[in-house]
């Protein structure tokens, strides 16, 4: 069962983020380098910086503060639901392969500034 949910999300994340290629061309999504990310994080008040990794990517190092919560996971979109969306939003996965399907998902519950880092957490090893 956790195969074919994690096999139908891959496959949904793959359509989802081919046919939005020109996801960061908005005010709304942005794509920032490392440096200027963790600047950003540093002077936004009260921001959700969400590590979208699984779990154990998240036990082996994650930025400081930032809460886990896996995009593969199925509760995902429930729990981003349950955020308020007038807060500042960060997120990265390891390799910036992931983050374009979560920063779609947050733009549709309502978030209108989201973050991702490019190149994701490896960039910052």
């Amino acid at each position: 069962m956790r195969l074919k949910g994690l096999i139908s999300c891959t496959m949904l994340m793959l359509t989802m983020v081919g046919c939005n290629k020109n996801i960061y061309n908005s005010p709304t999504i942005q794509q920032l380098p490392k440096e200027v990310y963790l600047a950003k994080i540093a002077a936004t008040a009260n921001p959700y910086v969400l590590d979208i990794r699984t779990r154990m990517e998240y036990n082996r190092g994650h930025v400081e503060g930032a809460q886990s919560m896996s995009v593969i996971w199925n509760g995902f979109d429930e729990k981003i639901e349950l955020l308020d969306t007038t807060r500042t939003v960060f997120v990265y996965c390891e390799t910036a392969h992931r983050s374009p399907f979560a920063t779609i998902k947050l733009k549709r519950v309502g978030f209108t500034r989201i973050y991702d880092l490019k190149g994701g957490y490896q960039t910052l090893r």
